[in-house]
């Protein structure tokens, strides 16, 4: 028992200094971003931009703009707007063609109003919106909305929240039934075939896999993906040595065996579990 538990020990320490840079690195990933998508303009040529109250990060206003004369930054007069309410360009705007998405994806306004401005001087603007996750997606359509000037916009009434909640279901679908799968596999080449220990395995399984991707998710949806992979690892950690710990206490006649299992299976489960969110992430 006590080699066992060295041995546990040795393989834990080992995993926590292979992932330290990560967290050395882990103020250098993505940061949030708003992606709006814009349908009903058909070949029109437009610009468009979030505008708010305050910028942040390295945004600036159009006064702002004025006083340092920004060489990286053309004149274009959607920066001159600014509404009753105090919302105003913020330092970022682009310009688009026909039914499309932008991206604004370094340090967007949390909360903002989308405008647009057509190249013939029509103007769009939607109520107040504000960023609701890590990945904030949001769906507008024009199709139906009357065109303003710059004093009286068209309202964009209709802006839909477009979180991608399906691929959320589905790739956390995939990955807890893969890796339970992954880990009865093991359990079966390590001669655990009893009903009770299958059984015994399943259940250990299924809760601690749940609240593993269950968490995966969560973090993804408020913080990123970077900040989820970071937190897996460590999650990872604390499943195989609580796994690992039950397995040596359940399996008395088998300690060393099943505490071998206990690492292998989470150590593939773990490989396994990044490569299904990474396709996740890339596919659905």
């Amino acid at each position: 028992m006590k080699k066992t538990k060295i041995a546990i020990f040795v393989i834990i320490t080992f995993i926590i200094t292979a992932v330290f840079p990560i967290a050395v690195k882990a103020d250098f990933g993505p940061k949030p971003f708003v992606e709006v998508e814009i349908n009903g303009m058909d070949n029109i040529s437009y610009t468009v931009t979030l505008i708010a109250k305050y910028p942040r990060g390295p945004g600036i206003t159009y006064e702002d703009w004025l006083k340092i004369e920004d060489p990286y930054i053309e004149y274009h007069p959607i920066m001159e707007y600014v509404d009753d309410d105090g919302y105003m360009w913020v330092g970022n705007h682009f310009e688009l063609v026909g039914s499309t998405n932008f991206t604004w994806g370094y340090y967007p306004p949390n909360d903002f109003k989308i405008l647009i401005l057509t190249d013939d001087g029509k103007y769009y603007v939607s109520e107040v919106l504000n960023r609701y996750a890590f990945a904030s997606y949001f769906e507008i359509d024009l199709s139906n909305v009357l065109a303003g000037d710059k004093n009286f916009p068209g309202m964009i009434k209709i802006v839909k929240r477009s979180y991608k909640i399906t691929r959320e279901v589905i790739g956390f679908t995939i990955r807890l039934i893969a890796t339970i799968a992954v880990e009865l596999g093991i359990a079966w080449l390590f001669m655990f075939r009893t009903r009770k220990d299958i059984k015994v395995i399943l259940i250990v399984n299924i809760i601690t896999q749940v609240l593993l991707n269950g968490m995966l998710n969560i973090t993804s949806y408020f913080q990123g993906a970077f900040s989820a992979i970071f937190l897996l690892v460590f999650l990872e950690i604390i499943v195989l040595l609580g796994e690992t710990i039950f397995y040596t206490s359940y399996f008395k006649n088998n300690r060393i065996k099943a505490a071998i299992y206990g690492v292998l299976a989470n150590i593939v489960t773990f490989g396994l579990t990044l490569v299904l969110f990474s396709l996740e992430l890339n596919f659905l």
